[in-house]
């Protein structure tokens, strides 16, 4: 079970600061204590570092699943890049106290929040977590993803907005209920990110993938 992340401060910040701070993938490596976020260029994550105070992500302090975080200051991070295969660039998190990031390695289901130096956060989503009562985290989840033609939104209440990975807006729609289904028949095939801001501020971010 993971712990509920309290955001402080909600604001609507620009396209390309928002979408510049969700990586393509998030890893985790709990047995070597590093925590690996992925972007396909450098530019994009180079721009993570615009204002950027720290990192939170979810940890256990002995144990898995035991619902804390760990946030790690921007002086404490270690970018690189490219890397693997994909030639990705990453930026890495890495811990020699007794926290250990949490997760399964390759399969990351959870949250991580971007804190910056404004007060404000961003957090992204990767899959659906749970609180420790058993209630689901304020993130989008959404379903089938990759996707072809329909996508399916759970907690997507609000102002709602498709942008691609140039961080421009392809589609812009209001939910009016927390479920719902888009049609996605008019997108390219590529990957995306879905915003949504809700009545009381908060932007919650997801991504997703559409296909043939």
């Amino acid at each position: 079970m993971k712990k509920i992340l309290t955001l402080l401060t909600f604001v609507f910040l620009a396209n390309a600061l928002l979408f510049g701070q969700c990586p393509a993938d998030a890893t985790p490596n709990p047995t070597n204590r590093t925590f690996n976020l992925s972007y396909s260029t450098e530019a994009d994550r180079d721009a993570v570092w615009t204002g950027l105070a720290s990192i939170t992500f979810p940890a256990g302090v002995g144990c898995m699943m035991c619902g804390t975080t760990i946030t790690v200051p921007v002086a404490d991070l270690v970018i690189d890049g490219p890397v693997s295969a994909n030639n990705v660039y990453r930026i890495r998190a890495i811990t020699t106290t007794d926290d250990f990031f949490e997760g399964v390695n390759g399969a990351f289901d959870g949250n991580i929040v971007f804190n910056l130096s404004d007060g404000t956060t961003i957090e992204c989503g990767f899959g659906t977590t749970s609180t420790n009562d058993g209630s689901l985290t304020e993130t989008i989840e959404l379903f089938p993803n990759p996707t072809r033609d329909q996508l399916t939104l759970i907690n997507g209440k609000g102002q709602a907005t498709i942008f691609n990975v140039l961080g421009q807006p392809v589609k812009r729609m209001t939910i009016d209920g927390d479920e719902a289904t888009v049609e996605l028949g008019d997108l390219l095939n590529g990957q995306y990110y879905l915003q949504v801001l809700q009545e009381d501020g908060k932007i919650l971010v997801n991504q997703f993938s559409k296909i043939n």
